[in-house]
């Protein structure tokens, strides 16, 4: 993350021009890198539509492939026809046999001793290859010893042994396997090798090891009935020396698949050179769809040999072009974005994330087709949020020509993407809350659906075929909102963009430091309030961002909380402290307020367009009070430095920042006016927006002449709306003189000298202009 963040502010720090050639050429080369192998052949001959270029002939000699899915299919045939091998072992069985013999012959030495015999008895011990419990002991001295009599048992060692011995035979015969037989179908056919010899027979006639233990058990059950001391003895001796005979022979077995795999025909025939594949109108049937790959597929191959370095170059010229879409766009009509570096590494970011997945689902195999999984909805919905439906909507047609260009020139997928994009994109053109994402989710899923339909209609794909399709772009649907609303917080940190989201939250009145300026100014929280209505009505009227006016109205002057009883709107039953200040020092400390907002605006994280307003919405105009009141102190004009008698700026450099600086001016001098009627408000909107145009203070905000008309009608219409009760509207006679419709002059202080024939000279523009300067005392 750091890193990323790092190479953001070096890209940024950079030669403007220098940045953008970097930014553009490193996306195209890493655009480049992911394009198919080999030539890029067009690869979307649909069966059933009908074939508009001209006859198609065969330019030399190639196979005809089969189909990829019928190829694999036939393969896994292929391989399940292949017998599993498992190889008998004979030495197995005769060796435990003869174990077995002597295990009885030295089992019988034992028993036949007397008691008296002890160290005879040991030293067998010592040597004995089964551990017995004693009770077991004395069930083969007991076999022993009823050996002979008349009238005894039945049961006596000799049986046990002879018992013993045909089970362990008989099992060896049957065939032990050394793994479970639950890891193939029931009655698989096995090949069982003997040397030279194979006989194909099921695995359900042999034993595995889970199954052995059970059948020597129930084998001694039938056979010594109530006997279980002699059953238990006998299990255990007999399973002592049985062991597999049969082994599965796996890398033989791999081998014999990989064999038989490998004779299955990849071609079903073959086109000879100068051979008509297709004529013009003639409908792709599945045959000729096949001719048509295996071209593709031929022309790739013989495209390996050539140089390597052409085919990349054309690749490059391939993305630069579709790049070169979006460059124009913005370098012609969003000039703000195009030289803004940080924004342009953000949209080549998204598009690069959106590329790579379209890649992986080219180089990762999967039964589902993905690429209807290629994430393009969410690139719109997150360049719609983050900028607008325009920016978004040309993002969506490159990247979906560039993911179709990945994925071999798919037209397809480049018609999904492009509807379901656009669809996305619309979704969020307005979004005013989170819980859009519902909405978001439903019109991707409806914009694949018709796009996926109108191509399996027109292809006449199988329903199965179409239903998979609509499954995988249901995924992308619920996914694409999903993650855009996950990046948009990570996107706003790390390239210090606010979305309208972010400005949503922000116009809450309950944010803490909007609770703080109530708290501290109510006369400035008061006034900010009203502006932002203002201004946000004004924006809408000529296609602002009234959402980002509102926001930047209602925080433009918290600086003032810092000392709020140094603003007139504040001194309520205050005395007024600038009486007792120099000019300049009035001056400075009412200029204050706004390098106080920008501290403030940074401890509390605004975005930077939020702060531009505290900057910006004074522009660099007179505070016109008290550089008149210095000029009435000082002898001399030149004795006077004009700087110190201004707002530093700098000057709206947007329309919204354009509409505030006259929104705060025409709600200010509004509120001055006595007795407002309708001609008075209008004259004074009318001479604050032409003093702001003189003064040069709306040069950089891009507002048009048709701008400031709509702007004054939106200003007139809302304050006449806000004065409605206490406006007395004038009857009908000709207009007065313009100088008696502008508002009054701001009244001199106790310690101000004014001489009054000088202020009746005064003009009207001048008396608005001390009225507005005076707004924020």
């Amino acid at each position: 993350m750091k890193r990323f963040i790092d190479l953001i502010r070096v890209l940024t720090t950079i030669d403007n021009l220098a940045a953008k050639w970097i930014i553009l050429g490193v996306f195209v080369l890493l655009t480049a890198l992911m394009f198919p192998k080999g030539l890029t052949i067009e690869s979307d001959y649909p069966i059933g539509i009908i074939w508009t270029e001209g006859d198609l002939y065969a330019p030399f000699a190639f196979p005809i492939y089969k189909d990829e899915r019928e190829y694999e299919r036939e393969r896994e045939l292929a391989a399940a026809k292949v017998y599993k091998v498992f190889e008998e072992n004979p030495s197995i069985a005769q060796t435990n046999i003869d174990s077995l013999q002597k295990f009885f012959t030295l089992l019988r030495k034992i028993i036949d001793r007397k008691p008296e015999d002890k160290k005879i008895i040991d030293e067998a011990l010592s040597n004995f290859p089964l551990p017995l419990r004693e009770s077991e002991w004395q069930t083969l001295w007991r076999l022993r010893n009823v050996e002979g009599k008349s009238g005894a048992q039945k049961y006596t060692f000799n049986k046990l042994r002879r018992d013993v011995l045909l089970v362990v035979n008989g099992l060896y015969l049957q065939g032990i396997i050394d793994v479970r037989k639950s890891q193939f179908k029931e009655g698989e056919l096995i090949a069982k090798r003997k040397k030279n010899v194979e006989q194909i027979v099921p695995i359900n006639k042999f034993l595995d090891v889970v199954e052995l233990g059970k059948t020597v058990q129930q084998t001694f059950i039938t056979g010594y009935k109530g006997e279980n001391d002699t059953v238990s003895v006998a299990t255990k001796i007999a399973l002592s020396f049985l062991a597999p005979n049969v082994n599965y022979q796996k890398e033989q077995t791999e081998r014999e698949i990989q064999y038989a795999v490998d004779l299955v025909p990849r071609t079903v025939g073959a086109v000879s050179e100068g051979e008509r594949i297709i004529a013009r109108k003639e409908r792709i049937t599945p045959d000729i769809k096949l001719k048509l790959d295996s071209l593709r597929k031929a022309k790739q191959e013989r495209g390996a040999g050539i140089n390597q370095y052409v085919t990349f170059s054309g690749k490059t010229l391939h993305a630069f072009a579709i790049m070169w879409i979006l460059s124009m766009y913005l370098y012609l009509f969003r000039k703000k974005i195009y030289h803004d570096n940080t924004k342009l590494l953000l949209i080549t970011s998204v598009y690069l994330a959106v590329i790579f997945l379209a890649y992986l689902t080219v180089v990762l195999e999967a039964p589902l087709p993905m690429r209807y999984l290629i994430l393009v909805p969410a690139a719109s919905m997150l360049l719609g949020i983050i900028f607008d439906s325009r920016v978004a909507f040309y993002s969506t047609v490159v990247v979906s020509l560039l993911v179709a260009g990945i994925r071999g020139n798919d037209y397809g997928i480049a018609f999904a993407s492009l509807v379901a994009g656009s669809f996305a994109m619309y979704t969020v053109r307005d979004i005013k809350k989170r819980t859009q994402i519902f909405r978001s989710i439903v019109y991707i899923f409806l914009g694949y659906t018709a796009a996926i339909l109108a191509l399996g209609l027109e292809r006449y794909e199988s329903i199965e075929t179409v239903g998979t399709q609509l499954f995988v772009a249901s995924i992308n649907a619920v996914l694409s909102p999903l993650i855009t609303y996950g990046l948009l917080l990570f996107i706003e940190r790390v390239f210090k963009i606010s979305t309208d989201l972010t400005l949503m939250d922000l116009s809450d009145l309950n944010h803490p430091l909007l609770k703080e300026l109530s708290q501290k100014a109510p006369g400035t929280f008061h006034h900010s309030v009203s502006v932002a209505t203002l201004a946000a009505s004004a924006a809408e009227a000529i296609g602002a961002n009234s959402t980002l006016v509102y926001v930047g109205a209602l925080y433009h002057d918290i600086g003032k909380m810092v000392n709020p009883e140094l603003f007139v709107e504040n001194q309520i039953g205050a005395e007024n402290r600038h009486r007792s200040m120099s000019p300049r020092k009035s001056a400075r400390v009412i200029a204050g307020h706004l390098e106080d907002g920008l501290k403030l605006a940074q401890e509390y994280r605004l975005p930077e367009n939020v702060a531009d307003f505290i900057s910006m919405h004074h522009g660099t105009m007179h505070i016109g009070f008290f550089y008149e009141k210095a000029l009435r102190q000082k002898k001399y004009r030149m004795e006077i430095d004009e700087n110190d008698y201004r707002y530093p700026g700098p000057r709206p450099n947007t329309k919204e920042t354009g509409i505030l600086l006259l929104a705060d001016g025409v709600e200010a001098s509004t509120r001055a006016i006595e007795e407002p009627t309708m001609e008075k408000i209008e004259a004074n909107i009318d001479s604050l927006i032409k003093l702001r145009l003189l003064e040069g203070e709306l040069d950089e905000s891009t507002l048009t002449m048709r701008d400031l008309t709509k702007v004054k009608d939106s200003f007139l219409k809302t304050l006449v709306g806000i004065h409605h009760s206490r406006l007395r509207y004038p009857e009908p006679k000709p207009a007065p003189p313009k100088e008696e419709t502008q508002p009054p002059p701001h009244e001199p202080q106790q310690n101000e000298e004014v001489e009054p024939e000088k202020m009746k000279e005064e003009s009207a523009e001048k008396r608005l202009r001390r009225t507005i300067d005076n707004i924020d005392l």
